[in-house]
């Protein structure tokens, strides 16, 4: 009875393992065949522009296109990450894409970096050479002004230097003019004073042979005519050179200033001074 009781029981976990077999052999043989059919299932083709990325950094000039291609690049990679992942694609096809797709991101990095590195280097030389350019300019200005300054200088010195000679002409022309006036004045006043005293002499001589008792009386009138037409003619003369004495101090006043006025006024007084000498020289051969 436990014999046979023991063999039935064995012959029954027997089936049981059995079938526990026969099921993992079946779930292999399911899962081997869907393998099967996935690996025999056609793969799709993937869709990489390896030049898109490339033409794009080569075309950026400037560090903030280079960042944004940067960015496409990084994308990029992302999307071909994800499409590994999905098994739709080639295994070796979208790992050399991946690869290509870092080497991209690393080649736009790369180029970002150096033009932010090259972009520094142009502003900080374009601020030197704004700099430069500034102190040359500042340069230039202050030597053009330094040169305008020495240029109104020497005019200014050339003007006064002028205007001193035009006032020495001036002055030294005035007193030409004064001493000529003069020497005409003491001329005629000789000539003059030669004319009454031939006159005079005249007379005295016919008084002699005058039978005349008349004679000393008209010889007083002669003489009184003859000083009056003296004092006449000397006053007329003190006006003329009145005249062109007054007429010289108001252009030396107006042109030459004070300075040359007060020189001149000196001048006439001499000038009358001297012409004075004359008429009192003229008197006393009258007396004569």
């Amino acid at each position: 009875m436990g014999a046979t009781v023991n063999g039935a029981g064995s012959a029954s976990s027997q089936s049981m393992m059995a079938g526990t077999l026969s099921i993992k052999t079946a779930k292999g043989i399911k899962n081997r065949v869907v393998a099967e059919k996935s690996s025999s299932k056609p793969k799709k083709r993937l869709n990489y522009n390896y030049r898109d990325i490339s033409g794009q950094l080569i075309r950026a000039k400037k560090s903030q296109s280079a960042a944004m291609v940067t960015a496409r690049a990084q994308s990029k990679l992302a999307v071909l990450s994800r499409s590994a992942a999905s098994g739709q694609y080639s295994k070796k096809e979208i790992a050399n894409a991946i690869a290509h797709a870092r080497r991209m991101v690393r080649c736009a990095q790369q180029k970002t970096r150096n033009l932010r590195e090259e972009e520094m280097e142009q502003r900080s030389h374009e601020k030197e050479t704004s700099a430069r350019d500034q102190q040359r300019r500042n340069e230039a200005k202050r030597r053009i002004a330094q040169k305008e300054r020495k240029i109104e200088c020497k005019i200014a010195a050339k003007e006064i230097q002028e205007n001193s000679r035009n006032k020495r002409r001036r002055n030294e022309m005035m007193k030409k003019r004064l001493m000529h006036r003069s020497q005409e004045r003491a001329k005629m006043n000789e000539a003059d004073m030669k004319y009454i005293k031939g006159q005079m002499d005249r007379d005295d001589g016919e008084e002699h042979y005058s039978p005349l008792g008349d004679s000393a009386v008209l010889d007083l009138s002669m003489e009184a005519a003859a000083l009056a037409e003296i004092q006449r003619l000397d006053q007329e003369r003190q006006q003329i050179e009145a005249q062109i004495e007054a007429e010289i101090a108001a252009e030396i006043a107006m042109e030459s200033g004070s300075d040359g006025s007060g020189s001149m006024a000196s001048l006439p007084s001499q000038s009358t001074a001297a012409q004075s000498a004359p008429v009192e020289a003229a008197s006393v051969d009258v007396a004569l």
